[in-house]
C-alpha cells in the first residue's frame, strides 16, 4: 500500500496493489479526512501467461466509482454504467477490501 496525505486540500489517497502470477489489480481510494471514501479507480490486469515468460498479452479493465450521494460507476473511456446490481456488489466489495486492509490505529 501507497499512501498519500494533502493537508491543503483535506484528502488522502490510498493505493494498493495486488501481484498474482497471471494478474495484478491495483485499488486506489480517495477519501476525506475522516476516511470516508470518496472516489475509488479500480484496474485489473490479466496476463495469458505467467509473468516472467516470454510474448506475455495483457488484458486490462479500468473502472471508476463515484460514492456520492447517489454512487455511480464509469468505464476506461468514462461512459457511464448503469448495471445498478453490479454497481451495488462492487462498491460493498470495494468497501470490505478497504476496511480489512487499511488498518489504522487510533491513539
Amino acid at each position: 500500500m501507497i499512501s498519500y496525505l494533502s493537508d491543503k486540500k483535506k484528502f488522502m489517497v490510498f493505493d494498493f496493489f495486488i501481484y498474482g502470477e497471471t494478474e495484478k489489480l491495483n485499488y486506489t481510494y480517495f477519501t476525506d479526512s475522516n476516511l470516508k471514501i470518496k472516489t475509488v479507480i479500480k484496474r485489473d490486469y490479466k496476463y495469458d501467461k505467467p509473468i516472467t515468460e516470454e510474448n506475455l498479452k495483457i488484458d486490462s479493465t479500468i473502472i471508476y466509482y463515484d460514492y456520492s450521494e447517489k454512487p455511480r460507476f464509469f468505464d476506461q473511456n468514462l461512459k457511464e454504467i448503469y448495471n445498478i446490481p453490479q454497481l451495488k456488489k462492487q462498491q460493498t466489495k470495494l468497501d470490505s477490501f478497504f476496511k480489512k486492509n487499511l488498518r489504522i490505529r487510533k491513539g
